[in-house]
């Protein structure tokens, strides 16, 4: 790195960091639907996936 430059990488990762310790924060609320949140992720995940492979196997 040239003298004088700021690295970002701590930030980003800092930024990362919140990110994550918020997303376990609202999974583990009392209030939270955590069982229909993953299920929610889970078939969208599915979903991404036929559509990537759609246009290679049919």
């Amino acid at each position: 790195m040239i003298e004088g430059q700021v690295s970002v990488a701590p930030l980003i990762a800092a930024f990362g960091l919140i990110i994550g310790l918020a997303m376990i924060a609202v999974l583990v609320s009392q209030k939270a639907n955590t069982t229909n949140i993953i299920q929610a992720l889970a078939s969208g995940g599915g979903s991404l996936i036929g559509a990537a492979v759609k246009p290679v196997t049919g």
